[in-house]
């Protein structure tokens, strides 16, 4: 099928950009440590992902340096909850939780495997981060066609390599060229790496075609180029700024590369063989579940992709067919995978699934290809745990953001509960407001000696004022940073405080 759907974009998630397209020297500068409470340190990259990466509620009226301070006691107050609940608290020691910590841990030594084995060592060449960066000032007019079907994307390129002199005119038999939809196209729009670079790594005059290119399965997409102009950089700084952007971008792409041939090389000759019947059985399972979300669910879910536990209520009916948990799933090899097997794997790895919408034809090759990408980054996470990656502070210092978040949260919500029990205060939010800010006032003067701010680090933080709900894609966590937790909107609770 060939349609005129919306052209095809590749949006790496904000995280990530935020960790791999920095150089090296803002890095280092992200990690100096703005605030500590004892152990509990919060820097300068954690600080401002926590306030731009995710929302959190206005505050009017206030300046500037008021909404820095505010935020940042938020965040020293989530610590100390931490700290006041204990790492031996309700929440820490179910089951559900140590495994939602394990798949956060573990995807985060994926990524820092990724910089290890791919970014870190991509070497530039300045002549040609100089040609690409003659290029990068064109902006180009699009026609393009998307194809949802493998088989009509080959049948076209056979086409076209049977008739090259014809490109164009198979081109416009797509479709209406009276239809065709156009997209502008510049050198900083997240488009997939393959669009990317088709269109900047050499010039492309006025009617040359492009593709079909395979954007994943069952997504391809051709265009044609009806246009092209320069846009120019004007002043010292603009030109800087462009070729920063260039060099991030062939870095980037440079990495990707790297990056999926070793992956190819990790998997090549590692062969998955499902046992059919309980192929069909636990798909049929995984369908119904899907199914059953309306849309209104699935938006609610989304919100609840940062919370553990969601894979012990996936996994419910499992749990109730103990015989299906004993049955062969699949084989690796001479390895044997039962359900149960599977079931512990995706408890830390919950399924991601290449396509957001499925229809129930389609189902169980998309459940293959969920189970088959489960396996790869299992392998991965061998040779992360190989490399020494879990105990990189990357790794641990992810881990205890959202370890501190989700258990501040649980301590905060048993803080009001017994505040309006011991108050007798239920229904009465403004009353149970005033006695949950005399508690904080307590926390605060609790760990007042161990409180440590970087004043002049803080003064000199630039936020864009700007926040957003942001998602690496593709990843079993999506969810870039642990919603914020407003507990007050003081600015001056801590201001005594730090040096």
């Amino acid at each position: 099928m060939i349609s005129s759907t919306r052209f095809q974009r590749f949006l790496t998630g904000a995280f990530l950009l935020l960790l791999a397209c920095a150089d090296r020297s803002s890095r280092v500068r992200d990690d100096v440590i703005l605030a500590s409470v004892a152990d509990r340190t919060l820097t300068v990259r954690e600080f401002r992902a926590r306030v731009e990466l995710t929302p959190h509620p206005s505050l009017p009226g206030k300046s500037d340096e008021q909404v820095k301070n505010t935020l940042l006691n938020n965040l020293l107050l989530e610590k100390i909850f931490a700290m006041e609940a204990g790492d031996e608290n309700g929440l820490a020691k179910l089951e559900s939780f140590k495994h939602h910590m394990r798949g956060i841990r573990e995807q985060s030594m994926r990524e820092q495997l990724f910089y290890h084995v791919a970014y870190d060592r991509v070497q530039l060449n300045p002549d040609e981060i100089r040609e690409i960066y003659s290029l990068a000032a064109r902006q180009y007019e699009l026609e393009f066609y998307s194809i949802h079907r493998n088989e009509i994307a080959d049948s076209v390129s056979r086409w076209i390599e049977a008739q090259p002199d014809s490109i164009t005119a198979i081109f416009n038999s797509l479709g209406n060229p009276a239809k065709v939809p156009k997209k502008t196209v510049k050198f900083k729009d997240p488009d997939h790496q393959l669009i990317h670079e088709a269109l900047f790594t050499k010039p492309l005059p006025a009617d040359t075609v492009i593709g079909p290119l395979r954007l994943g399965e069952n997504n391809h997409l051709i265009f044609r180029v009806k246009d092209w102009v320069t846009v120019p950089v004007i002043g010292p700084e603009a030109a800087q700024l462009r070729w920063k952007e260039v060099s991030e971008k062939v870095h980037w792409n440079r990495a990707n590369r790297l990056w999926a041939d070793y992956v190819r090389e990790l998997m090549a000759g590692v062969k998955i063989e499902f046992q059919p019947e309980t192929f069909t059985e636990l798909a049929d399972i995984f369908l119904s579940m899907e199914q059953a979300q309306s849309p209104e669910e699935k938006i609610e879910i989304s919100k609840r992709l940062q919370e553990p536990g969601n894979s012990d209520r996936v996994f419910a009916q499992l749990d109730e067919r103990t015989a299906l948990l004993d049955r062969p799933f699949f084989t690796i090899g001479d390895q044997v995978w039962s359900v149960r097997d599977f079931k512990n794997a995706v408890m830390s790895h919950p399924l991601v699934y290449r396509k957001s919408q499925i229809d129930a034809a389609d189902f169980p090759r998309q459940f293959k290809y969920a189970v088959a990408d489960l396996i790869r980054d299992i392998y991965l996470t061998e040779r992360a745990y190989g490399e020494g990656l879990d105990n990189r502070p990357e790794v641990e210092r992810r881990v205890r953001m959202w370890r501190d978040a989700f258990i501040a949260i649980s301590h905060r919500n048993a803080a009001l509960k017994t505040l309006a029990e011991k108050h007798g205060v239920q229904g009465e939010p403004v009353r149970l407001g005033a006695l949950f800010d005399d508690y904080i006032l307590d926390m605060s003067e609790k760990y007042r000696a161990e409180i440590e701010i970087n004043r002049e680090e803080l003064k000199s933080v630039r936020l864009t004022g700007v926040s957003m709900f942001a998602v690496q894609p593709d990843v079993p966590y999506p969810v870039a940073v642990p919603g914020f937790p407003l507990m007050s909107t003081e600015s001056t609770l801590l201001d005594s405080l730090g040096r």
